[in-house]
């Protein structure tokens, strides 16, 4: 078992993931910020850290600090999709809808089985009722999670809304 001692950033890294998973954002920041200040070791998953922090503050809906922290994660690591998508979410949030959708362009560019991002994408086009785009979105969601219900219970929306018109 590894002992941590108190400068270990993976320590206070998890840290900050375990008090997000409680809720506790603000403490969870604090953990955060304890990780940068002693990365060493995480310098090799950076990335994470950023999209992580990132996170955080998106669930404390400050939009502004998730959108840095973000991007400073997608600079550490132009591969790691989920920032993207990270991103996306954000846009969606704020209605900043054309931005959202090149957003969850580029995590399924980055990641072309990235089921989750075309679901959302679908979600907008639908909301956008341009079901057929919706339809493709949805698809390709299936076809790279067959078992994702969610996808599937979308494009039965689209296509009894074509449908019905």
């Amino acid at each position: 078992m590894k002992k941590y001692n108190i400068q270990d950033d993976y320590y206070y890294y998890y840290l900050g993931l375990s008090y997000y998973d409680k809720k506790k954002y603000e403490l969870s920041i604090k953990f955060y910020m304890k990780a940068y200040a002693s990365a060493k070791e995480l310098s090799k998953d950076i990335h994470k850290l950023h999209n992580s922090t990132g996170i955080t503050y998106d669930e404390m809906r400050n939009n502004e600090k998730a959108l840095d922290y973000y991007n400073q994660c997608i600079a550490a690591n132009p591969n790691y999709h989920s920032a993207y998508y990270n991103i996306a979410i954000v846009y969606k949030r704020m209605n900043k809808t054309e931005e959202a959708i090149n957003w969850y362009k580029k995590a399924i560019e980055v990641n072309p089985r990235y089921s989750y991002a075309y679901n959302n994408l679908g979600n907008i086009y639908k909301n956008l009722h341009n079901y057929e785009e919706a339809i493709k979105c949805y698809k390709n969601a299936i076809e790279h999670l067959s078992t994702y219900t969610l996808a599937l219970a979308n494009l039965g929306v689209c296509y009894l809304k074509l449908e019905v018109g």
